[in-house]
């Protein structure tokens, strides 16, 4: 009896079914909306800030993303619903019997679905105001920080000296700042114009592209012995040498200070800095580096006895260390 009555309901008009698809489409475009938007803001934020620091996919950042718009969806729900209430659109004049006919079921469905997808299309809109790139270059930067640290900490050792110190060209700013350096007070980094009038060290190893090894800083007029004389420093022996791609252009600049003998740097230290000048330049490239993005400074603090035994017997100045380098180089 209940199939004969069915046969009999007269089928849902065009116009009310195209009533209905708009009304099923409109909330979910605001659900779509509100739902894409604060996936990828709050993924952007999470991989930005947690997935730098612990070294977090990009993925799981997404995945986080994806949890805080589902909460969102189901706590704001019933609101996105109640505003597009509002905005009085037409209703299908329709019987509960004809609402329960396969055309208005498979035209609500549509309607849903084609709402959902334009408002995920307009919530995609948020990637043009986005820095998509961002936490890929600070977690490539964050690597290679690590790289760095791992590559410098055994300067001072390997070289048997007293002092190392990475530098590298931010050419936005023309400057030349330290990223990696050894015995210096923390909370300092070194920056050297490298368009100011005095020549140093690390400018003239900078603009000729070649080592310096140099047994008597002192007396070579290279040195700029200034701060060295206010403080009580004494720069001896300096080897420095360029961080070279293959265009030629110079990336930055590795500074050897005071050889633990009297003959300073030897022609195998020029040998070994050459080897670690390009190891520095192949994991530049590989990571991308990029020296405006991360300025941050590695200080490499745990010197061998043996060095700070050498320090101290030339009566450095600990709280003065990051000043004197900054001159001296």
């Amino acid at each position: 009896m209940s199939d004969q009555k069915q046969e009999i309901l007269p089928p849902v008009p065009a116009k009310d079914l195209r009533t209905q698809f708009v009304c099923a489409a409109v909330p979910l475009i605001g659900f779509g909306f509100m739902d894409n938007t604060i996936m990828l803001r709050a993924g952007e934020l999470i991989d930005s800030t947690l997935g730098v620091t612990f070294g977090l996919a990009t993925l799981t950042a997404a995945a986080v993303g994806q949890l805080c718009s589902d909460t969102s969806g189901i706590v704001f729900g019933g609101w996105i619903e109640a505003m597009a209430q509002r905005l009085g659109l037409p209703t299908p004049n329709v019987t509960p019997a004809q609402r329960q006919q396969i055309p208005f079921k498979v035209v609500t469905t549509a309607g849903a679905a084609v709402g959902v997808c334009f408002g995920c299309l307009l919530g995609m809109a948020n990637l043009l105001f986005m820095n998509v790139d961002k936490a890929e270059r600070q977690k490539k930067q964050k690597e290679l920080d690590t790289i760095f640290e791992m590559v410098m900490s055994d300067g001072p050792k390997m070289f048997d000296c007293e002092r190392v110190t990475l530098f590298l060209y931010d050419k936005s700013k023309e400057e030349l700042w330290s990223k990696v350096v050894s015995g210096e007070q923390e909370g300092f980094q070194i920056v050297l114009k490298t368009n100011a009038a005095e020549q140093g060290f690390t400018r003239w190893v900078f603009y000729n592209k070649t080592i310096v090894n140099v047994r008597e800083a002192r007396k070579d007029a290279r040195f700029d012995p200034s701060v060295d004389h206010r403080t009580g420093f004494v720069t001896r022996s300096v080897l420095a040498g360029p961080v070279v791609r293959e265009d030629g252009e110079v990336d930055g600049v590795i500074m050897l200070l005071n050889k633990h003998n009297s003959k300073g740097f030897t022609k195998d230290d020029e040998r070994m800095l050459r080897m670690l000048a390009n190891h520095v330049r192949i994991f530049m490239d590989k990571f991308e580096h990029d020296p405006s993005s991360n300025q941050s400074v590695i200080f490499l603090r745990a010197l061998p006895s043996r060095v700070r035994r050498a320090a101290e017997s030339f009566g450095k100045e600990s709280n003065n260390d990051t000043t004197v380098f900054a001159t001296s180089t």
